[in-house]
């Protein structure tokens, strides 16, 4: 998904991720982001969410949060989720942003509906 989203290349010998344009990308991501609570959660929901929390991967600065397998969200409460950073930091910060929201918004939903 790294590649995918940014066109760049693993340095074997550094250890290191670069985009196409030479910068250093870090992910930290999860195929098994579950949670009872996101059982009937629609993907349509999830992209609601995203867009009002800043929640999207931006590709112009080849940073930000990608969700895949969504899929499986609505019927099993699970989701993917990779997050991309300038920093290994900002990745996991990122993906803590994705969980607190995903569980916030959540809660919100039954507790109005």
């Amino acid at each position: 998904m790294l590649q995918f989203l940014t066109d760049g290349d693993y340095d074997v010998e550094k250890g290191e991720y670069f985009t196409a344009n030479g910068q250093k990308r870090y992910y930290f991501c999860s195929d098994n982001l579950r949670s009872e609570q996101f059982h009937g959660l629609t993907p349509p929901d999830l992209i609601d969410i995203a867009m009002l929390h800043d929640l999207h991967y931006d590709g112009t600065l080849q940073e930000g949060v990608m969700f895949h397998l969504i899929g499986a969200l609505s019927q099993y409460g699970k989701i993917g989720v990779v997050c991309i950073g300038s920093s290994a930091e900002k990745a996991k910060e990122y993906y803590n942003k994705a969980v607190e929201v995903l569980q916030l918004e959540t809660i919100h939903q039954l507790y109005t509906h």
